[in-house]
């Protein structure tokens, strides 16, 4: 069943044309949320089981003991405590009171699927639109499987800097909203980019985080990532150097310290799609990589997903580190912690990667990964899940998230 057809958004006429990629991600979530509903167990009713084999032949003392090695015997069955039941009676109770809370669990299911159906609709005049994208998206997803490979080779540790608590790393998300889902403005109308074969997503993620927040002031501005890369390796800057990766902190920080506007737009300051040996940063740098166009005056660090909540109920995108699992690499627009191990092998590929945290959407109760997930925008090009977008669960994120902290950039001068 073609879900995604089926459940679409109504958008206002006149916002159609910029929101098709957003709509277009939003319902392949909820496709996906509704086709993992749709898979949970239906409830049966429990099946009378048999309290003793005795038929009271013996004495007294051997049937009790019969009788109580059949409660114990059926109890395990069940995966309950032998030790708390004293007759079949007992057992008997526990099977229907199990049974009771599977079927209100499943009419819980029920309204949930009910709910996405009625929050959504599929309006035939733009369903020509959506398959027409939907086509192109699927042509570069053929591309991008063939490239995986390319990905994978070029992922790194990230950098350990200012490493939050465990206590903070595994807290889960307290605060509640009343929309079903949130997108920070301007988050789909910058492009997804790719960064090829280099080790250069903490650079995709930090500019397009600016990149949005720029959107928001009405200006879509490519800015170089060839020159933030540069800019986050402290120690690559003037001498060449063969140590990958690096931490989107760095870059921010070397912005916010310039005196002047910094980061250049692509046009001057061209990202080269192939690494250099020796030579991460691939310095010296051009010339024009020098026209500064916009720098970061106030960044911050986020613990925990309740700081990250608050930060994209602002309306500001968020940077993530984190590890992968087999099922980030192919997914359809949702990532379950449940699901981690569907997918391409990881062998030395569960190293760090960097991506940003756009928006978030509730999750029904009964898929148990928490409250929420979280729209991700990647930097592998749109054929990565959908459009280079795809929507984490809070249980995987808390699961994969590096011990470093999430980061937000505060306030732009340009």
């Amino acid at each position: 069943m073609k879900i995604f057809i089926k459940f679409l958004f109504i958008l206002p006429i006149n916002t159609f044309a910029k929101t098709i990629p957003e709509d277009f991600v939003l319902n392949a979530v909820y496709s996906e949320i509704y086709k993992r509903l749709e898979k949970l167990p239906e409830a049966k009713p429990a099946k009378p089981k048999q309290t003793s084999l005795n038929k009271g032949e013996r004495g007294k003392m051997i049937v009790e003991r019969l009788k109580a090695q059949a409660r114990a015997r059926i109890a395990k069955q069940k995966g309950l405590d032998p030790r708390k039941f004293k007759s079949g009676k007992d057992i008997a109770a526990g099977e229907k009171a199990d049974n009771k809370k599977f079927i209100a669990h499943m009419t819980q299911v029920k309204k949930e699927l009910e709910s996405i159906k009625s929050r959504t609709l599929s309006p035939k005049e733009w369903s020509e639109d959506f398959n027409e994208l939907k086509k192109q998206w699927d042509l570069k997803k053929l591309e991008y499987v063939k490239n995986i490979k390319l990905y994978q080779d070029n992922l790194i540790d990230t950098p350990l800097v200012l490493p939050v608590s465990k206590k903070e790393q595994k807290k889960k998300s307290q605060i509640k909203i009343e929309k079903e889902y949130f997108i920070v403005d301007g988050a789909f109308q910058v492009t997804i980019k790719d960064q090829k074969a280099r080790p250069t997503c903490s650079a995709f993620t930090g500019i397009r985080a600016i990149e949005i927040m720029l959107a928001q002031k009405g200006k879509q501005w490519d800015l170089s990532e060839q020159y933030f890369y540069w800019a986050s390796k402290p120690n690559c800057r003037k001498q060449n150097c063969s140590q990958k990766g690096a931490w989107v902190g760095h870059g921010y920080l070397y912005s916010k310290q310039n005196q002047s506007l910094d980061i250049p737009l692509e046009y001057d300051c061209k990202y080269v799609k192939f690494s250099q040996r020796n030579n991460e940063t691939q310095i010296p740098l051009y010339t024009s990589c020098k026209n500064g166009q916009v720098k970061v005056t106030s960044f911050s660090y986020k613990k925990n997903l309740d700081q990250v909540i608050q930060s994209l109920m602002k309306g500001v995108p968020v940077v993530a580190s984190i590890r992968l699992t087999p099922n980030f690499y192919q997914n359809k627009g949702l990532i379950l912690e449940s699901e981690r191990n569907i997918g391409p092998s990881m062998d030395s590929h569960a190293q760090g990667h960097s991506v940003l945290l756009v928006g978030l959407v509730k999750l029904p109760e009964s898929l148990n990964e928490g409250q929420y997930c979280f729209l991700t925008a990647n930097s592998w090009g749109e054929g990565w899940a959908q459009g280079g977008h795809s929507c984490i669960s809070e249980n995987w994120l808390l699961q994969q998230r590096s011990p470093n902290p999430f980061v937000v950039v505060n306030h732009l001068q340009y």
